[in-house]
């Protein structure tokens, strides 16, 4: 962008926040183009779909998304460190981070779906974190190809290249073709790093796998993820994708708040629900 660009972009924002602070009671404003602005706890500012039916309205109305992940990430995130979020969507969890690892950390994004991924690159510009943050407009899996990424309008954090032709068919999603990359090529350069974040729809199990040579360098790697075992098992054994974790040394501890216990495997499993869990490293 050049600096007269630059100068009407911070002084869109200067007053967009004028107003929001003017009115009470008020998070957010729309912006034209069905796009929201909207003031995050903190302080933070993030632009989003006004047709997102499930992440919107909770961002307008509490300012805040998943408390007991933003509380894990607020804990074990440190100024400095290296943070990637896999899933990125709109970026809440890319703001959230930028803002604890400051201009001496870095934070490496992925998101597919362009909408959003136009709007994140929006938000981090708002919020001055375009130089502390790398962001790719890619999906992620064990090997380098394209494929067919089906999504919801309504439903911007839905997306996935797991849905089947039935349900796309009979669910109405939009679709496009999308470069797939495996993590390990795109994040040689940020090793070692300290947490990720994947929420990926079906697709962690090739995630993993392409994140192999990453972990390897990271030992005090913390991974929170989104646990599916009716996904995982599509693509592997879940005891087998546990079981690789283990061997990696990795422990689990389901989130059922900001401050999860650690687990044994074979008590992971009984529970067979889906939920949240990190993965991090004994002693860490």
């Amino acid at each position: 962008m050049s600096d007269p660009e630059i100068l009407a972009l911070k002084q869109r924002v200067a007053d967009l926040e004028t107003l929001i602070k003017h009115s009470p009671g008020m998070r957010s404003v729309y912006v034209g183009e069905q796009t929201l602005f909207i003031r995050l706890d903190g302080g933070r500012r993030i632009y989003i779909d006004s047709r997102d039916s499930v992440i919107a309205p909770q961002l307008q109305t509490l300012g805040h998304w998943e408390r007991d992940n933003t509380g894990i990430v607020r804990r074990l995130l440190k100024p400095g460190m290296r943070f990637v979020d896999i899933g990125a969507n709109c970026g809440y969890f890319t703001l959230l981070a930028g803002s604890i690892v400051g201009e001496g950390g870095k934070v490496i994004a992925f998101e597919p779906q362009p909408r959003v991924f136009d709007l994140l690159n929006r938000s981090l510009r708002a919020n001055g974190y375009v130089l502390r943050t790398v962001v790719h407009n890619v999906a992620l899996g064990d090997h380098d190809h394209t494929a067919r990424f089906r999504f919801r309008d309504g439903d911007f954090g839905g997306g996935s290249l797991h849905i089947s032709d039935s349900r796309a068919r009979a669910e109405h999603f939009s679709e496009l073709d999308v470069p797939v990359r495996r993590a390990d090529d795109l994040l040689r350069a940020h090793a070692p790093v300290d947490f990720i974040k994947i929420d990926a729809e079906g697709a962690e199990v090739a995630i993993i796998d392409g994140l192999s040579q990453t972990m390897a360098a990271s030992p005090k790697l913390h991974i929170l993820m989104e646990f599916n075992p009716g996904y995982i098992n599509k693509h592997r054994k879940v005891t087998d994708f546990c079981a690789q974790l283990a061997a990696l040394g990795f422990s689990p501890y389901p989130v059922t708040d900001s401050n999860p216990k650690k687990v044994s495997w074979e008590s992971l499993l009984e529970v067979g629900g889906h939920g949240y869990v990190l993965f991090s490293r004994d002693g860490n």
